[in-house]
């Protein structure tokens, strides 16, 4: 439990114990280095505190493609509500997709995965990442909609390529009946 508490303190202060190669000790001047000892155990491999945003690499370019960011997202209830009262509708087993035009020029997703269709938490939180996950695949080739899907009643059951399968048909769908009304 200890460990655990060290750890966390040390990931929130922005810091990892990572094993970095290190020449020679950092307090080793030119006089120890010709032989004189320090006390201390030369390891070339030793555990240092190291900022963590040195391991952090995160290219720019694949983070803004391949990321369901905010501005992809329903946020706002009015949002929900113009969806809910003005949407046209694709259907199956596993989705209820509601669908309708938006003025922001790019399509928003928003979830409503209910309690009463997925009774876990845990099976209610696959379906969002797998719908998340398709809508992130697909989202340059949907036409400019705000998009809320919901689970069906087979959802639960559903394995992942079924799921997949049924959004890749509910994405065509959508793209059939907002490419009409442009």
């Amino acid at each position: 439990m200890v460990f655990a508490r060290v750890w966390l303190r040390a990931v929130a202060d922005g810091y990892s114990n990572a094993v970095v190669p290190r020449a020679a000790h950092a307090c080793q001047s030119d006089s120890e280095a010709q032989g004189a000892d320090c006390g201390r155990p030369c390891d070339n491999n030793r555990r240092v505190r190291a900022p963590l945003a040195a391991f952090r690499e995160v290219n720019k370019a694949e983070k803004s493609t391949g990321t369901f960011r905010r501005e992809d997202r329903l946020l706002a209830k009015r949002d929900f509500d113009r969806v809910f009262d003005d949407a046209q509708r694709s259907r199956d087993r596993c989705f209820t997709v509601l669908f309708c035009h938006n003025t922001v020029g790019h399509p928003r997703l928003g979830l409503a995965i209910s309690k009463r269709r997925v009774r876990r938490a845990v099976g209610r939180n696959r379906l969002k990442r797998i719908v998340r996950e398709s809508f992130r695949r697909h989202r340059y080739s949907l036409p400019p909609a705000d998009i809320v899907v919901m689970a069906g009643s087979d959802a639960a059951d559903a394995d992942n390529a079924n799921l997949f399968d049924s959004l890749e048909r509910h994405w065509g769908r959508v793209r059939k009946a907002i490419g009409q009304q442009l």
